[in-house]
């Protein structure tokens, strides 16, 4: 699942205080079963998002796999072909 919206207006005072951001996911990026990429987040080339992990932050680092909630990296250096 890809969020780039919370899915609803959020107002104060009649101004808007929640929007939408853009989600940025370079090339080569194998996104497993049930990962969720929340709203603002940028995914650097080359990396493996395991099943069921929540992507809440930027992932700078590149060809690593990358698991859990919150994520972390178990492997850096990999090299993945489909």
């Amino acid at each position: 699942m890809i969020r780039n919206t919370d899915g609803h207006k959020i107002f104060h005072k009649a101004e808007q205080i929640h929007r939408g951001k853009s989600i940025e996911i370079k090339n080569n990026i194998w996104v497993a079963a049930n990962v969720i990429i929340l709203k603002g987040v940028k995914i650097n080339n080359g990396n493996v998002i395991a099943a069921g992990t929540i992507v809440t932050q930027n992932i700078v680092e590149e060809n690593s796999i990358i698991v859990g909630n919150p994520y972390r990296i178990i492997k850096t250096d990999i090299m993945w072909k489909q």
